[in-house]
């Protein structure tokens, strides 16, 4: 797990050589993909892996047993009542879910108090920059007469490939790597349909964290584009070797609304 944190934080490695991770908290694991892959890759952890949703937490239940993983615990669990756990980690991550839900910040609040002081969380919100990109096509959903059933999104999703090419379409296509989440049933329904979401900017990021982390530095996915912010912050901000000042990046990000299009992602350390 080390090796993963080493490698993950961009654009460098961070010294983990006085930190060790051996009890991981996953909140909100859905399915399961997310700890089933850190469980098989690192069999030393012992990773408790919390969602809401019970027939989730089934099918990653099965997935599982049918890869004889034996060191993930699951629980259904909210966010707000983790204190039920009464056990405190070493590293907790929390991707796509604290943005969803009423008051994000009591969600952060209540990851806190489980996470020692010395570990380490990683985070993933929505970024408002982006956000806004999408907002045309959520605009026409709205419109129309759109229910999460599958039959009405598969309507609506052909609506808004329409070769007339209207104003909707043109804020998704300009946009490929998303086009995945546009075609999976759930994900378009997280990526357009919500009824409940946050969106954030640097500088409430640092609000959500100030008083209680060091910000280590945004995780990307290795792709083009992370390469090309890599770049563009050690033109603009060569001093900065470490890439963790968020002012910088939030002047990065307002020339570039794709910077942050699969999230905020980053990592934290508690003082």
């Amino acid at each position: 797990y080390l090796e993963i944190l080493e490698n993950s934080i961009f654009p460098n490695k961070i010294d983990t050589s006085n930190l060790k991770v051996k009890d991981l908290l996953i909140a909100g694991c859905g399915t399961g993909f997310h700890p089933l892959n850190i469980a098989i890759s690192d069999k030393s952890l012992n990773i408790d892996a919390i969602d809401i949703s019970l027939s989730s937490l089934s099918y990653a239940k099965r997935k599982a047993k049918e890869l004889n993983v034996n060191n993930i615990s699951f629980y259904q669990c909210d966010i707000l009542n983790i204190d039920k756990l009464e056990k405190k980690y070493d590293a907790v991550e929390c991707s796509g879910v604290l943005h969803h839900m009423e008051n994000p910040q009591k969600g952060f609040d209540a990851l806190t108090r489980r996470l020692k002081k010395g570990g380490v969380m990683k985070i993933a919100l929505y970024a408002r920059s982006f956000r806004k990109e999408l907002q045309k096509a959520k605009d026409f959903l709205k419109k129309g007469n759109t229910s999460t059933k599958i039959e009405s999104i598969r309507e609506n999703r052909d609506k808004l490939i329409m070769s007339s090419m209207n104003e909707a379409e043109k804020s998704l296509i300009q946009f490929p790597t998303i086009l995945r989440d546009f075609y999976t049933t759930s994900e378009f329904i997280d990526l357009l349909m919500h009824v409940q979401e946050h969106d954030y900017n640097t500088e409430e990021l640092k609000n959500m964290f100030k008083d209680s982390y060091d910000f280590l530095g945004f995780a990307f996915q290795k792709t083009t584009g992370s390469k090309t912010a890599k770049a563009i912050y050690g033109i603009e901000f060569p001093d900065d070797k470490k890439m963790t000042n968020l002012d910088n990046w939030s002047i990065i990000e307002k020339n570039n609304s794709a910077t942050f299009m699969s999230m905020y992602q980053f990592w934290l350390q508690k003082r």
